[in-house]
């Protein structure tokens, strides 16, 4: 990743927790969170050649760090609004024979009632990312979905579809995705599953292809304003053409809740893995 990218991402990091902490003071809630994070990639295919025999694409450990910040606004007669943003970078070990360095960068609006008997809400998502192994950018893309609170477990659906000529990725991708919060010790234990299915060719061509995630975390207090946590999440992409990957994150950092936190358990996923491996997979 050249360094006007390294800037780009630090600034972003930088300017949406200072909008957070703004939001925070007119007495809106929220929460940022920052980590550091280790990915392990298992299970690779490029073209049908596993890494022992060749593969040279999601072979390798990288390293890297993320961060997410989200605001919620009550408004009139029941109605929340909630905004997030959510970043992911990882830079490749062995730039000498790679180039795997991803970065993904998401934007979500939901519209949630909370006076109905069944909490549940519209959101809306703008995504951007540069692609893993290719040194490209994805294509710019926007989603649309629905979301409920059933009783403990929290459910999304939706779709995502690419809106830009240029870069390399998806074209297509409908989601679900389903959680559950466990309180946990002095903490709470938060895990989520999605599943993905859509065309991982970007123009033209149609690579159909699927995405799995899975994914746990576990928060504890550090201090009085602060808490700690470590993730785990798990994403296989599958294309039919032979490509695939699972790839193992581990994630350790700090949460701060601003004004409370948010109070509404939604969301906006982290698409990081079918939005920036899909331009080395078609």
């Amino acid at each position: 990743m050249g360094k006007k990218k390294s800037f780009i991402a630090a600034g972003c990091l930088a300017a949406f927790g200072f909008g957070a902490t703004a939001v925070s003071a007119q007495d809106a809630t929220g929460e940022v969170s920052l980590w550091l994070q280790g990915n392990v990639p298992s299970f690779t295919l490029d073209d049908g050649s596993a890494c022992d025999a060749g593969g040279t694409e999601f072979c390798a450990f990288t390293g890297g760090v993320g961060g997410y910040a989200a605001a919620e606004v009550g408004l009139a007669n029941g109605w929340t609004l909630l905004g997030d943003l959510t970043l992911d970078f990882h830079i490749e070990s062995d730039t000498g024979t790679r180039d795997e360095h991803a970065l993904y960068g998401g934007v979500g609006i939901h519209m949630i009632d909370t006076s109905a008997p069944t909490t549940w809400g519209m959101f809306g998502v703008l995504g951007f990312g540069d692609a893993a192994s290719d040194n490209d950018s994805a294509p710019l893309f926007l989603g649309l979905g629905a979301e409920a609170l059933l009783n403990d477990v929290w459910v999304q659906g939706g779709g995502l579809l690419s809106v830009s000529d240029q870069g390399d990725g998806i074209e297509n991708l409908l989601f679900v995705r389903a959680g559950k919060d466990f309180a946990l010790a002095n903490g709470s234990l938060s895990t989520s599953a999605a599943l993905g299915i859509g065309d991982f060719e970007e123009g033209s061509g149609v690579d159909r292809g699927q995405w799995v995630q899975l994914s746990v975390r576990y928060d504890a207090p550090l201090t009085d304003n602060i808490n700690w946590f470590t993730a785990y999440q798990g994403d296989l992409v599958n294309v039919v053409n032979n490509d695939r990957t699972l790839m193992h994150t581990v994630q350790l950092g700090i949460s701060i809740p601003l004004g409370g936190g948010t109070t509404t358990p939604f969301s906006t996923p982290n698409f990081r893995a079918p939005i920036t491996y899909a331009g080395e997979f078609n």
